[in-house]
């Protein structure tokens, strides 16, 4: 098995005159159908090392698991995008980096060298994507096309049907100067064509036009996390965005509520679980609250191999002379009580 250093500058191959900055934590058995490897995806206001705290956690608890967290082209210490004359991102460029990025982690550690033997062998493994914000909606984007996605952990989704400032009444004259403040700012620093952490997100509309679809194929475990809505009205809200807490309350929250409530759509109702609220957390839930969303990990992971060990067993006990003691490790990805 290939032993990789924690921090690699990977040139993908569909992108070599680019750096692509990535940290690889190796489980404590090697990469296989019988552990589970979870990508963390960056929002777009913050890079990799956002989920420093959840990753050292998760590994104290879950030693089995392998993780990989790593910076889009365009952001935090990667270099710019090759695909793109200012070096930018996009999302639909985004997915097939993480395509590239998965495969070329799996191909060097299972030491296989085909193309084909490669998608094959991610397609086994129980891959977990875990997003905060513009990450969730790059996880969907992901899981709705490749195959290997066991669960979905979205952490305060970036709401992809709408541009935000849709959100608030059109201009009246006399209205509230809170709102036209609100408006302002929002179509400064929210709307879809201005570039937030290196990515050009004026396509994402078109991507993922519903929370509710398209559905997620395979029905992966999804789990759907969401803000304090005291503190994102009073932190994210007006701290970063000057945005009235009232205003907040009165035509943003309820439209998030309703698309946390639509993401549970997308796999089978008894693989759905939320909208939970991450109680102290504003936006960056995987800072705020990193045991919170361990927790929530963990609880997946467990469902997930629990759910390939049953699998497992049936297809053994079905096979002549088959020994379903022998998949016993199947499930144990460390911590488990």
């Amino acid at each position: 098995m290939a032993h990789w250093p924690q921090h690699n500058l990977l040139r993908l191959p569909h992108k070599l005159s680019s750096v692509l900055s990535a940290h690889v934590y190796a489980g404590s058995a090697p990469l296989s159908p019988s552990t589970p490897l979870i990508v963390f995806l960056n929002p777009l206001s913050a890079d990799a090392q956002c989920w420093l705290d959840v990753i050292h956690s998760f590994r104290a608890v879950c030693p089995g698991a392998w993780m990989i967290r790593y910076d889009r082209y365009g952001q935090g210490s990667s270099g710019p995008d090759p695909a793109d004359p200012e070096g930018l991102g996009s999302p639909s460029q985004a997915v097939e980096d993480l395509v590239g990025l998965v495969r070329d982690i799996v191909g060097n550690e299972t030491e296989v060298d085909e193309e084909n033997e490669v998608e094959h062998e991610v397609e086994d493994i129980p891959l977990v994507l875990v997003g905060n914000g513009f990450g969730c909606a790059l996880a969907r984007l992901y899981a709705g096309k490749y195959k290997g996605v066991r669960g979905v952990l979205f952490l305060d989704s970036y709401m992809t049907d709408t541009d935000s400032i849709s959100l608030l009444p059109a201009p009246q004259e006399g209205e509230p100067e809170e709102l036209t403040r609100a408006r302002e700012e929002m179509r400064s620093k929210l709307d879809p064509k201005v570039v937030v952490g290196g990515m050009r997100r004026d396509s994402i509309q078109q991507l993922l036009s519903s929370c509710e679809a398209p559905v997620l194929p395979g029905e992966p475990w999804v789990t759907v996390g969401m803000h304090d809505p005291v503190l994102f009205a009073q932190e994210e809200c007006q701290q970063n965005l000057n945005i009235s807490p009232h205003i907040t309350e009165q035509y943003i929250q309820p439209h998030w509520e309703a698309y946390h409530h639509g993401l549970l759509k997308l796999t089978a109702p008894h693989k759905a679980k939320g909208p939970v609220v991450a109680q102290g957390a504003a936006h960056h839930i995987q800072v705020e609250q990193p045991e919170w969303v361990v927790g929530e990990l963990r609880e997946m992971v467990r469902r997930i191999m629990g759910e390939l060990r049953e699998m497992v067993r049936r297809i053994m006990g079905e096979l002549p002379g088959g020994e379903v003691g022998e998949v016993g490790e199947v499930g144990e990805v460390g911590g488990e009580e």
